[in-house]
């Protein structure tokens, strides 16, 4: 890595990760083509009006995060960022659209770097939908920090 490192990429100019201007000039594009989930407020909308009891009716502000879903066949059919409260971290999550393995359309979300690159680099290859398998590993570094990846499935 060169000693001039950027740390502010978009999209929406939050700090991503300390990368050389080489990475950063290729990570950039592939964020900036996700859509912002911005005015999201059809889909809230929708999810209520798709509450089939009472218990159901908060459910577009209760999001799966991707780590539930470890080890699972996820098929992720679209994605849209969002700006972290956190501040470590990347400073955006994603919001995707999946298929659980019994068809339940359902909204997941993750910001662990390795995923929202890759499914970011998926969305610009076009590749949705797509069967991906959550995996989590055990930091050496870090004994108590399990970093996330995406597997493709493969039949």
């Amino acid at each position: 890595m060169s000693d001039k490192a950027i740390t502010t990429i978009n999209p929406g100019n939050h700090r991503l990760l300390r990368v050389s201007e080489e990475v950063a000039l290729q990570l950039e594009p592939l964020l900036d083509a996700i859509p912002e989930a911005a005015g999201d407020d059809e889909n809230i909308l929708r999810a209520i009006l798709a509450a089939e009891d009472p218990d159901q009716i908060d459910a577009p502000w209760k999001g799966t995060g991707l780590r539930e879903l470890v080890e699972t066949v996820v098929k992720f059919n679209g994605i849209r960022w969002a700006p972290s409260d956190f501040t470590e971290g990347i400073g955006v999550f994603l919001i995707c659209d999946v298929t659980l393995p019994d068809g339940e359309r359902t909204v997941v979300t993750t910001g662990s770097a390795a995923c929202v690159l890759q499914l970011a680099k998926l969305h610009a290859l076009d590749a949705f939908p797509m069967e991906l398998i959550p995996k989590e590993a055990q930091s050496k570094r870090d004994p108590g920090r399990k970093p996330m990846h995406l597997e493709p499935y493969r039949r």
